[in-house]
C-alpha cells in the first residue's frame, strides 16, 4: 500500500499518487476475459470494468473497449499468452461427432454441453476449446445466440458432410478424419510415440470412414444402424488381429 501515496510538498506531506495507484491496480487485478468480436473470439486483460462495457488489453498490448455482453467467461489461468494456443489445443482433441451424438436435438447453452461432455465442471480452458469446436463447425451446430447452439439435424448433417466427398474438398476432409480419429485415440487413452501411432490411426481412420460413409447412404435405420455397422467392423479387425498374432510364430 505504501506505493500508492508518495511525499510530496515542502513539509513532506503525505499525497496520493493516482498514477502508482493504477499500475498498483493492474499489478493486483489479474482477471482476463475470453469474448466474442468480429464473428471470432479473443482475449484480454482486464483494465477497467465499467459493467456495461470493458477495457481491455490484448496479448500483443493493444488495448480496446468491449461490451461486457461479449464476454463468455473470465479466467486468471493459464497466463494469457498462452490461453488462445492452449484452448486450440483442447479444441482440436474434442471429437466433434461423438459431441453431435451426445448433445440432443434441443437447443443448449455451452456450459451445459460442457460438463455433460467433460463429465465435470469444465475449466475456463475446456470451455473456450469447446466453445471453438462448436464455432468452428458450422455443419454440426447452429449458433442460435450468446453462447448457444444447437445441432443440425441428421438429414442436414448428412447433406453437408456428402459435399466433402467431391473431389475438390479431398484436403479438407482429409484434415477432418485426421483430427477425429486422433480425437478418438486421444480419449482412449493412447499415449503411444512409436510407429504404431500412425497404424493405429490409419486403421481407425479406415473403419471411421467406411462406417460414415454408411450413414451418409441413408440405409438401414439411422443412427442405429450406423453404430451396428460400426461394431461389425470392429469385430472384424479385432479377427483380423487375431489372424496375423497366430501368423507370427510360424513366420518366426
Amino acid at each position: 500500500m505504501r506505493g500508492l501515496f508518495s511525499w510530496h510538498g515542502g513539509a513532506g506531506s503525505l499525497g496520493y499518487n493516482p498514477r502508482l495507484s493504477q499500475a498498483a491496480a493492474r499489478t493486483v487485478f489479474h482477471m482476463n476475459v475470453f469474448y466474442e468480436e468480429d464473428g471470432g473470439f479473443k482475449v484480454g486483460a482486464i483494465l477497467a470494468d465499467n459493467d456495461s462495457s470493458l477495457q481491455v488489453e490484448a496479448p500483443h498490448g493493444k488495448r480496446s473497449k468491449i461490451k461486457s455482453s461479449a464476454v463468455m467467461l473470465r479466467f486468471d489461468q493459464p497466463a494469457l499468452a498462452a490461453f488462445m494456443d492452449a484452448a486450440q489445443r483442447t479444441a482440436a482433441e474434442i471429437d466433434i461427432d461423438f459431441m453431435w451424438e451426445c448433445c440432443g436435438a434441443d437447443e443448449f447453452a455451452f456450459e451445459t454441453l460442457g460438463r455433460e461432455y467433460f463429465g465435470h465442471v469444465p475449466s475456463a480452458l475446456e470451455s473456450a476449446g469447446l466453445l471453438l469446436r462448436l464455432h468452428g463447425a458450422p455443419m454440426y451446430f447452429y449458433k442460435k445466440g450468446k453462447g448457444r447452439y444447437k445441432a443440425a439435424p441428421a438429414d442436414a448433417l448428412r447433406a453437408a458432410l456428402s459435399l466433402l466427398a467431391l473431389p475438390w474438398n479431398a484436403p479438407i476432409a482429409a484434415r477432418s478424419l485426421a483430427r477425429s480419429v486422433s480425437a478418438i485415440w486421444y480419449a482412449a487413452g493412447d499415449k503411444s510415440a512409436d510407429f504404431s501411432w500412425y497404424t493405429r490411426r490409419a486403421t481407425l481412420a479406415g473403419i471411421y470412414s467406411a462406417t460414415l460413409a454408411f450413414w451418409l447412404s441413408g440405409r438401414g435405420d439411422g443412427l442405429e444402424a450406423a453404430l451396428e455397422f460400426l461394431d461389425r467392423r470392429l469385430a472384424d479387425h479385432a479377427c483380423f488381429q487375431k489372424g496375423l498374432a497366430r501368423l507370427k510364430p510360424r513366420a518366426a
